[in-house]
């Protein structure tokens, strides 16, 4: 591992750049503890490394999701979207 010294920080703008996922849901995944970040005078730097490592640790072969998720799986998934929504106000114009 290189010390931290020697790695780039990146800023979560740069982040969110670099990977197409928002600042918002980078936010939500620090505070769940799903990477290593460095807070300095409340400012926030993930270390280049630790991104790549949390990248490489969510990384999943296409097989691999196919195999997974069967039939009734895919259905079971839908049928909790559906859910979801069945409760929220339609706008009707």
């Amino acid at each position: 591992m290189t010390p931290l010294s020697e790695q780039r920080l990146l800023d979560l703008a740069t982040v969110a750049e670099r990977t197409g996922i928002s600042p918002r849901t980078w936010r939500r995944i620090i505070r769940a503890g799903g990477i290593t970040i460095l807070r300095i005078e409340g400012c926030v730097r993930i270390p280049e490394e630790s991104l790549e490592e949390y990248l490489a640790s969510r990384v999943i072969p296409a097989r691999e999701v196919r195999r997974s998720a069967g039939a009734e799986e895919v259905g079971k998934i839908l049928d909790e979207a559906v859910a979801r929504h069945r409760g929220r106000p339609r706008i009707v114009r």
